[in-house]
């Protein structure tokens, strides 16, 4: 059998992850509304393309929370770039709006997908 990089994907159903985003020093670029409402219009754009499914989400004064599946053919890390990126883009400010990372968790039965969508 000859090796095809789409035999190896995951299902879809295993790419679901609990994903947490970091702002730059913990600076609480959240608690402006009009930065949390861009954020949000991110969100929904990304979504819209068809980029990635958001299940669940919160925003809090200096970090985001998504619970998230990114579209077949676009990773887990390309997915957060398209949400980070989009959104420092939109912002418009000198200084780093993200840390460089972010932490997530794979998730992988309905009970895990119900406790992080609560």
């Amino acid at each position: 059998m000859a090796y095809s990089a789409q035999m190896h994907k995951a299902p879809q159903e295993l790419r679901t992850y609990h994903v947490v985003a970091v702002t730059a020093q913990r600076r609480r670029i959240f608690q402006v509304e009009a930065h949390a409402l861009l954020f949000l219009s991110v969100l929904e754009t990304q979504r819209g393309k068809c980029r990635v499914q958001i299940h669940a989400f919160v925003v809090m004064p200096d970090h985001v929370h998504l619970l998230l599946t990114p579209a077949p053919d676009v990773s887990l890390e390309k997915a957060v770039q398209f949400i980070k990126g989009g959104f420092s883009f939109l912002l418009k400010i000198k200084m780093d709006v993200w840390e460089r990372s972010f932490n997530e968790g794979q998730i992988l039965d309905a009970e895990k997908f119900s406790a992080c969508q609560r």
